[in-house]
């Protein structure tokens, strides 16, 4: 007897859809400038592009993310992202399955009960200026801009 192995390769996208911005890891990420959208619309929007609110779940995240928005000033502004407060619990709101929080980066005194979504700071002065682009919570019904993530190859 003799066994055959046969190779197979796997084809896999490397690039962002155009309107995409690619990311750490194999994320790519859609930054909503057009609309204002509640938490959950802005959730259901960006599902219909085949993602899902960013979950920004690893440090490198994170830091890619406060370093990209900081070159970019239209992006120096509130955004939603896939953050939610549940059973008092903070999570990553997946369309699968929802994982709990483990790297934060909330602003100071966050977060105040304020709402139970998570937002991204925007451009802050004077004394809040260390606070750009950290976290914080907020009324899920309050508009805002959001940001969508997808795998590349989805």
């Amino acid at each position: 007897n003799c066994i055959f192995y046969i190779p197979v390769l796997v084809w896999a996208e490397t690039s962002c859809p155009s309107d995409w911005v690619k990311g750490p890891y194999t994320s790519c990420y859609y930054f909503e400038l057009k609309r204002d959208y509640d938490w959950e619309t802005s959730q259901k929007f960006c599902q219909s592009k085949g993602g899902a609110l960013t979950t920004l779940d690893t440090m490198d995240e994170i830091f890619w993310m406060r370093g990209y928005r900081s070159f970019h000033p239209t992006l120096h502004r509130e955004f939603w992202i896939g953050g939610k407060k549940l059973n008092n619990r903070w999570l990553w709101i997946h369309p699968v399955i929802n994982s709990q929080i483990i790297f934060t980066d909330w602003a100071t005194n966050q977060p105040d009960n304020s709402g139970s979504c998570l937002q991204l700071f925007g451009e802050r002065k004077g004394a809040f200026a260390r606070e750009w682009f950290k976290f914080d919570d907020n009324d899920c019904k309050n508009k805002r801009k959001f940001i969508c993530e997808k795998n590349l190859g989805k």
